[in-house]
């Protein structure tokens, strides 16, 4: 894979990543003064959020089931789209429950969404593209990259 395919990865990542970061910062510095954690979870929108967050749980399964869809006989353009695909999906089921418990959050001023918000963000973060991985997954060498 040549470079500029790992800083569109990388680009996309931090896209991604440092959008529903910048969007979580701003809800926490427009918060009032009577934000609290609720863990009662008597409004329904708490409930969902806290459901949408099993979206991380899907998204692994969806880039697990993608990248074994890779075909050793896909060409190496092919297998780097491939790859890209499902690491785009992948992010986007996470960021779906981020934005939500964001806006629920901005809604209740339930602190306990903006953790749960703060959570996921890490876990996006933690997924930072790297090429070791990303070749054995590919079934090549970082030579052949």
């Amino acid at each position: 894979m040549e470079q500029t395919y790992f800083n569109r990865l990388r680009i996309i990542h931090l896209a991604l990543c440092a959008g529903v970061a910048i969007l979580g910062i701003i809800f926490y510095t427009m918060k009032t003064a009577d934000a609290k954690i609720d863990t009662s979870f008597s409004n329904p929108m708490s409930i969902v959020g806290i459901s949408l967050s099993a979206l991380v749980i899907v998204s692994s399964f969806i880039y697990t089931k993608k990248i074994k869809e890779i075909q050793a006989t896909d060409t190496f353009e092919q297998k780097k789209l491939k790859y890209q695909s499902a690491y785009i999906i992948m992010l986007a089921l996470i960021e779906g429950p981020v934005i939500f418990n964001l806006i629920v959050f901005q809604l209740t001023q339930n602190l306990f969404h903006l953790v749960i918000a703060g959570a996921l963000i890490f876990n996006m973060f933690s997924k930072f593209p790297n090429k070791t991985h990303i070749a054995m997954l590919l079934n090549c060498t970082t030579e052949d990259l």
